[in-house]
C-alpha cells in the first residue's frame, strides 16, 4: 500500500484519477466508527510451555478491552484449541469467561508425534476484525529422542527497515535492524558498518542490544547502493544490502527519549518541496479509535513538532502522516510509558508456618486500589519449561498493533527505564507500519458476520406437554442457573444463553399458565456451540519457533414471631415473620411464581446482581432508597439470603417479609418434597468445567529432568481484595529454591507480570 500512495502524492495527474482517498476534510467519523466496537484481546498464562506427552496444560485466560484498557467483562465464550506442527486442529474446548477471566486445562494426548504444537485462544466475535488476532503460543513436547537430538545447522535472518518504511535520497535516514537465527533467537552484534557501492565507509562501530536489535543513521546519496555488514558475538559475519531509496518523498524521524515530550521531525528534500501539489500536511496521533490530528505547512526540508507526553495515549501511539488530501504517506509506532497501569506484587515465604512437605507463600499487592486476580506458576529454580512468547503486558500493550508478532517483548516492558525505552523504540522502527489498514478504515463498513456469543443454546422436546401453553423451567444446581422456555404446539423448546457445563445435571418441571406444574418427560436433542477463530497460516507465521443449605436452620429461627390463623391460599396456615416492623400480606391467589409475587409486594426483581451487574444464575429482589440500591435478602432452602431461584407459588406454604428499616428481608416457607415432580437430565455437551489442579506422578523430584521440566504447583485464580494480601500453600517436593511466575489484572485495568526466585528455609 505504501508504494502507490507515494506515487499519488507526487504525480497529481495519476492521483486525481484515483478517487479512493480524495477528501476535503479528514473523515474522522469513519475512523471512530471503525473502532466503535471494542476489540477483544486475549492473553493466556500457561503453567509451562514445555510438556511431556499426556500432561495437562493449565492456563488462565485474560480478556482485555484495549481501547479502555480494562478487563473485557462482556465476553463469555472462549475457545482454546491445540494444533499440530502442520496446523491441523487436534482438539478444541469451550470455556466460560467471567469478568474477563477464565481458567481451564487441556490434555496433551499420548499419541502426539510432533515436537512442537500450538495452543490457540480465540472468540467467535474476533473474526469480524482484520486487526484483531487470536492468541497463539508454541509449545514444546519433550521426549528422550528430542533431548538427544543434535542442534540443526544455524541460519540467520537479518531484517532492515528504514524509519517510516522507506529511504529518501539527499537526507539523513534512520534505519533499524534485527538479527535472529532460525529458532527466532536474537544474536547480539558487537561490531558493524555500512559501505556504499563505491566501497566507501559511511557508518561504523554499530552495535545491538542482547536481542540483536539496533539502529544507525545514514545520509543517502542518489544512484548509490548501501550494504550493512555485521559481526555477532560468535564471530559470524552477516551482510545485507539496504533497500532502494526514493528520489521524492516525506519521512518521519522521532525522538522518543525526552522526559516530558516527543519530538517528531518531518523530513524531505529540495526536489520534493518544489514539486508538492500543496505544502499542507496532517499529522495524526491515534490508536483504537482515540484520535487527534494537527495540520501544518512543510516549506523547508525539515520541520519539527513537539507533543507533550500528557497529550499522548498511554502505551502505543501510532503516528501517521497524511498529505493534503488525507492519503497516508508515512507512519511510525511509538510507546509512551507514562500513566500505564502496571502493578507490583511482593512474594515471600510466610514465617511461623511449619510443614515437612509444603511451604506457605504470601503475596502482597503494593498500593492496592481494586480487586485483583492473579495466576501463578510455581516451578523448580532450574526450570527451562517456562518460555512464553509474550507476557500479559506485551499481549495487551504491544502485539495488537504490530503487523507481525515478536518474541522477547516482555524484557522491554518489565521495569522500563531509559535504556529499555531506547531499545524498544529501535525495535518498533523495524516493525514499520501498524496493523491498521487505512483502506479498511476509510472505505469499508464494519459488518458483523460473526455473532457475539453469550453462552450455549440447546433445544429439545417435552413428550408429555399438553396442548395448552406450557413453560419448561430448568434449574442447574451446580452453576445456580435457571432457564425458562416456552413449549410450542409441537412440544419443542429452545433455550439460549445458557451457562452450563458438559456433564451438568439439569432439573426441570413443566409450569402452566394457571400455576400447575408436573414432572416432564423431556429430551435435549441438540446443543449448539460455535467454533473458535478460523486459524490461517498468517497467524502462525508470526510465531517463533446438589441443593445448598439455607442460611438459617431451625435453631436460628427462634426469634421469629408466630402469627396464626392467617388465611393463606384459601387454607388455614401458620405464617412466620420476624419480630419488629413486620407485615403479613394475605395471598389471595393460587397461581403464579415467586418472582412475580415479590414484585407485587413492591420490590424490584432483576435477573442480574443489581450492584455488580453480574449474571450469576440468581434472581435478586431490591429497593432503591435515596438513589442507593439495597438488595433485599430472599431466604429460601435454595439460597443463602442474597439471590433466589424462582419457583411456583403452589410450591410455597407461606411468605413473610419485613419492609421497614435497614433489616428488610423476605422469608419463603416452602413445602417439603417439592422436587418430587422434577425430572433430571445430564448435558452431554457445553462449556468445559475447569478441573482442580493436580501434579503428574513424577518418579523422582531430585533428577535433572524434574528440575528442568517438572512443576510444583499452579494457581489459576488467586483473588486479592483491596487489603492486598493473600496466601497459598504449595508442595515443596524437596526443592531448596523455587521460581514464581505471576501474572494478573485488577478490575481497574492494572496489569501484573513478574518473575521471582524464592529460597525455602
Amino acid at each position: 500500500m505504501r508504494h502507490f500512495l507515494i506515487l499519488f502524492l507526487f504525480f497529481p495527474s495519476l492521483f486525481y484519477c484515483q478517487n479512493d482517498f480524495s477528501k476535503t476534510s479528514f473523515p474522522e467519523d469513519k475512523y471512530k466508527a471503525y473502532f466503535d466496537t471494542p476489540r477483544e484481546t486475549i492473553h493466556l498464562q500457561l503453567n509451562k510451555t514445555s510438556f511431556l506427552k499426556g500432561e495437562e496444560i493449565w492456563f488462565t485466560a485474560y480478556i482485555y478491552n484495549r481501547k479502555k484498557q480494562l478487563p473485557y467483562t462482556k465476553t463469555r465464550n472462549l475457545y482454546c484449541a491445540l494444533y499440530d506442527a502442520s496446523r491441523n486442529k487436534l482438539s478444541e474446548e469451550l470455556f466460560l469467561v467471567k469478568n474477563g477471566i477464565a481458567t481451564g486445562n487441556i490434555s496433551i494426548g499420548e499419541d502426539i508425534k510432533d515436537d512442537k504444537i500450538y495452543i490457540v485462544a480465540s472468540t467467535n466475535y474476533q473474526q469480524n476484525f482484520d486487526d484483531t488476532k487470536p492468541f497463539i503460543q508454541e509449545l514444546t513436547i519433550v521426549s528422550n529422542n528430542r533431548l538427544n537430538q543434535s542442534s540443526a545447522a544455524q541460519e540467520f535472518d537479518l531484517q532492515l527497515l528504514p524509519e517510516s518504511g522507506h529511504l529518501l535520497t539527499n537526507t539523513t535516514n534512520s534505519v533499524g535492524f534485527i538479527l535472529t537465527d532460525n529458532r527466532g533467537k536474537g544474536h547480539k552484534i558487537i561490531d558493524g558498518k555500512v559501505i556504499n557501492s563505491d566501497n566507501n565507509l559511511v557508518a561504523s562501530s554499530l552495535k545491538s542490544n542482547d536481542f540483536g536489535i539496533g539502529k544507525f543513521n545514514i545520509f543517502i546519496q542518489p544512484d548509490k547502493t548501501y550494504t550493512l555488514i555485521l559481526t555477532d558475538q560468535q564471530g559470524n559475519l552477516i551482510k545485507k544490502q539496504l533497500p532502494d531509496s526514493k528520489q521524492l518523498g516525506v519521512i518521519l524521524s522521532l525522538n522518543n527519549l525526552l522526559e516530558d515530550k516527543v519530538a517528531i521531525a518531518i523530513k524531505s528534500n529540495k526536489q520534493t518541496i518544489s514539486k508538492l501539489p500543496s505544502n499542507q500536511l496532517y499529522l495524526a496521533i491515534h490508536r483504537d479509535g482515540l484520535f487527534a490530528i494537527k495540520d501544518f505547512n512543510l516549506t523547508q526540508t525539515t520541520k519539527t513538532l513537539f507533543f507533550s507526553r500528557s497529550d499522548l495515549h498511554p502505551g502505543i501511539n501510532i503516528i501517521t502522516l497524511f498529505d493534503y488530501q488525507f492519503n497516508p504517506i508515512a507512519e511510525r509506532i511509538i510507546f509512551n510509558n507514562k500513566e500505564l497501569k502496571e502493578g507490583e506484587v511482593l512474594s515471600s515465604i510466610a514465617q511461623n508456618y511449619f510443614s515437612k512437605d509444603s511451604v506457605r507463600i504470601q503475596f502482597k499487592v503494593l498500593d492496592p486500589v481494586a480487586k485483583t486476580n492473579l495466576s501463578i506458576s510455581f516451578l523448580p529454580s532450574q526450570t527451562e519449561a517456562y518460555k512464553p512468547n509474550n507476557s500479559i503486558l506485551s499481549s495487551f500493550w504491544l502485539q495488537p498493533y504490530l503487523k507481525n508478532g515478536l518474541n522477547d517483548l516482555t524484557h522491554y516492558l518489565t521495569n522500563m527505564d531509559r535504556k529499555k525505552g531506547y531499545e524498544l523504540d529501535n525495535l518498533l522502527i523495524t516493525k514499520g507500519w501498524s496493523s491498521y489498514d487505512w483502506n479498511n478504515i476509510f472505505e469499508s463498513t464494519q459488518k458483523e458476520n460473526y455473532e457475539f456469543e453469550d453462552g450455549i443454546a440447546f433445544s429439545g422436546k417435552v413428550i408429555n406437554a399438553k396442548k395448552r401453553k406450557n413453560k419448561l423451567v430448568l434449574l442447574n444446581p451446580a452453576s445456580r442457573a435457571q432457564y425458562y422456555a416456552e413449549v410450542d404446539s409441537t412440544r419443542h423448546f429452545q433455550i439460549k444463553n445458557a451457562y452450563s457445563f458438559r456433564g451438568d445435571s439439569l432439573r426441570g418441571f413443566i409450569f402452566t399458565k394457571r400455576g400447575n406444574y408436573s414432572k416432564p418427560y423431556f429430551s435435549i436433542d441438540s446443543i449448539k456451540k460455535g467454533e473458535g477463530h478460523l486459524i490461517s497460516e498468517q497467524y502462525f507465521a508470526s510465531i517463533k519457533e446438589s441443593e445448598e443449605n439455607s442460611m438459617f436452620n431451625n435453631k436460628e429461627l427462634g426469634s421469629l414471631i408466630e402469627l396464626s390463623n392467617v388465611d393463606l391460599f384459601g387454607k388455614r396456615k401458620k405464617f412466620y415473620v420476624y419480630g419488629g416492623s413486620t407485615s403479613a400480606k394475605i395471598v389471595d391467589e393460587y397461581y403464579g411464581s415467586l418472582s412475580n409475587y415479590i414484585r407485587r409486594l413492591g420490590y424490584l426483581v432483576s435477573p442480574t446482581n443489581p450492584l455488580s451487574g453480574e449474571l450469576d444464575g440468581y434472581l435478586y429482589a431490591y429497593k432503591i432508597v435515596l438513589g442507593e440500591i439495597k438488595i433485599v435478602p430472599v431466604i429460601t432452602s435454595n439460597s443463602d439470603g442474597a439471590g433466589f431461584f424462582d419457583i411456583p407459588l403452589r410450591n410455597i406454604n407461606s411468605i413473610g417479609y419485613n419492609h421497614l428499616g435497614e433489616g428488610k428481608f423476605i422469608y419463603v416457607n416452602e413445602k417439603k418434597n417439592k422436587y418430587q415432580l422434577f425430572a433430571d437430565i445430564v448435558l452431554k455437551d457445553g462449556f468445559k468445567k475447569p478441573d482442580q489442579y493436580y501434579n503428574p506422578r513424577y518418579n523422582s523430584f531430585n533428577t535433572d529432568a524434574f528440575k528442568t521440566y517438572g512443576a510444583l504447583h499452579w494457581e489459576g485464580q488467586l483473588t486479592v481484595d483491596e487489603e492486598g494480601t493473600s496466601y497459598i500453600d504449595i508442595p515443596n517436593f524437596n526443592q531448596k529454591n523455587i521460581k514464581v511466575f505471576l501474572e494478573g489484572i485488577s478490575s481497574n485495568g492494572t496489569l501484573f507480570s513478574q518473575e521471582q526466585e524464592l529460597t525455602i528455609h
